[in-house]
């Protein structure tokens, strides 16, 4: 599981009248969030990348009417992006090139006020907190069964992804007979879910094992 990042950020505008809205200083929150959103280049975007490529994916953009300190009302437009990557170096790419942005926006919409709302990391690598016996445990447990594993690296795995960023030992992403993830068109196959019941009471039986053997020791 890559590790990944939230990024959230709202734009506050400042209500005026289009035909005098220079004297007024309109601040335009839709054009600034907008200008920062198009600010993302094509290339880091997801559908633009496979493999251990990390991507920046604003994914929502949600509209709010507020009132300010003097009783007007004014529009502020909060964006959700998620930051997914491998490389520490490309995460802090993505970074820069967000807060670039923002400083650009900020410079080109003087009258939009913007803040970071959220920015931490959610996910954290699950290959780092891994406990080294996972691979032999969940390889004998499959033997048992007749099935074969083979471990990949993955852009998936948000729960033991969410584990590891707790500082909790994380596990890895088994099959579960789900196809089409996330999709309209998303099914399980009962063989296989079958399969996966079968390998995870096998590999509770091979941790218990393991303990025994410490407990001996």
């Amino acid at each position: 599981m890559n590790p990944a990042k939230a990024f959230n950020v709202e734009f506050i505008g400042h209500n005026a009248y289009p035909g005098d809205a220079k004297r007024l200083k309109l601040g335009d929150a839709l054009a600034a969030a907008s200008t920062y959103l198009a600010s993302v280049p094509i290339k880091y975007r997801p559908e633009r990348t496979d493999g251990y490529d990390g991507y920046i994916h604003p994914f929502e953009m949600r509209e709010q009417t507020i009132t300010d300190a003097d009783g007007n009302l004014q529009k502020k437009y909060i964006i959700n992006t998620r930051i997914r990557y491998f490389d520490p170096e490309e995460g802090e790419l993505f970074d820069k090139l967000l807060h670039d942005a923002l400083d650009k926006v900020s410079e080109d919409f003087p009258y939009v006020n913007y803040n970071i709302i959220y920015y931490d990391k959610q996910y954290e690598n699950v290959a780092l907190t891994l406990n080294p016996l996972s691979y032999t445990v969940l390889g004998r447990a499959a033997a048992r069964t007749g099935q074969h594993i083979e471990f990949v690296s993955v852009r998936a795995g948000t729960t033991a992804a969410m584990f590891a960023t707790s500082g909790l030992q994380a596990g890895v992403c088994l099959f579960s007979g789900q196809h089409n993830d996330h999709t309209l068109k998303e099914y399980s196959s009962l063989e296989e879910m079958m399969q996966a019941y079968y390998l995870l009471l096998y590999t509770i039986d091979e941790v218990s094992q393991l303990r025994n053997i410490e407990e001996d020791k």
